[in-house]
């Protein structure tokens, strides 16, 4: 698995949108860090300069790190899966049924190496969007951002579903548009299955699909509103999204790992 992953790491590196994706995280970082300036008072309260003017610290991170978060769980999702996307679609290519017979990884292993890889691609842009300001914040505030983190990390728990669904499908039929369709179209669903009673109470007709298509998808939008939650200290109603979007990630990999294990290359 290890090298599987590393080889696709590699690969990474050469293709032009996880490029893209990692240089406009970095500028993302930079610029965010030289936007926002803490000062601190005579008094010692830290304030930070914003196009408003001097705000107080607590109150900046309670609508700057939410907004991150809205953000975070779609424009930085969607990028992510649009880098993913051809690293989970390519083990047919040149070069990789050679590496499963020199290195003699099997084929469980190359696929969940590739899975982690494009995992790790998006982690590290997360850690640059998001763990870069909420250093940032802390350094300078001394006001802990981890409720922050845990939020970022309830968004990234939700890619890594996705992108097992991503997995699953490129191995069934291993087609860059194909994936990058239905990745999307399950990301574009999400909000509207979360409000299915309202969205589809005009066509009672769909209900028993989207109630169907609701359970057994990943919940990104959910998660995100959950980590909105779980930000501000809220009582959490509800962990459902979270565990059957569990379950969804175990039985996605399990079956594109037996199924791949079977299929002729």
């Amino acid at each position: 698995m290890r090298v599987a992953f590393l080889h696709t790491i590699r690969e990474a590196f050469q293709r032009r949108m996880s490029l893209v994706l990692l240089v406009v995280c970095v500028l993302t970082a930079v610029i965010y860090v030289a936007q926002f300036r803490f000062a601190t008072g005579p008094d010692g309260q830290v304030t930070v300069q914003t196009a408003m003017g001097p705000v107080a610290a607590d109150a900046f991170m309670k609508f700057n790190l939410p907004g991150q978060l809205n953000f975070t769980g779609v424009w930085w999702l969607i990028l992510g899966a649009l880098a993913a996307v051809p690293l989970v679609t390519t083990f047919h290519e040149t070069g990789w049924v050679e590496l499963l017979v020199s290195k003699r990884v099997s084929r469980w292993e190359l696929l969940l190496g590739r899975y982690l890889a494009a995992f790790a691609q998006f982690a590290v842009a997360l850690l640059l969007v998001c763990g870069v300001p909420a250093l940032h914040i802390w350094l300078n505030t001394g006001i802990s951002t981890w409720p922050f983190l845990k939020g970022v990390g309830l968004i990234l728990f939700g890619y890594a579903c996705t992108l097992a669904l991503a997995t699953l499908v490129a191995v069934l039929q291993p087609n860059v548009g194909l994936v990058s369709v239905i990745t999307f179209a399950q990301l574009g669903l999400s909000p509207l299955l979360a409000e299915r009673h309202d969205q589809f109470k005009e066509l009672p007709s769909l209900q028993p699909l989207s109630s169907f298509l609701y359970w057994i998808l990943p919940k990104n939008n959910e998660l995100m509103r959950l980590s909105i939650d779980v930000f501000y200290s809220n009582p959490v109603e509800s962990w459902a999204p979270l565990w059957s979007s569990a379950i969804f990630l175990v039985v996605a990999l399990a079956a594109a790992c037996l199924i791949f294990q079977r299929k002729s290359l």
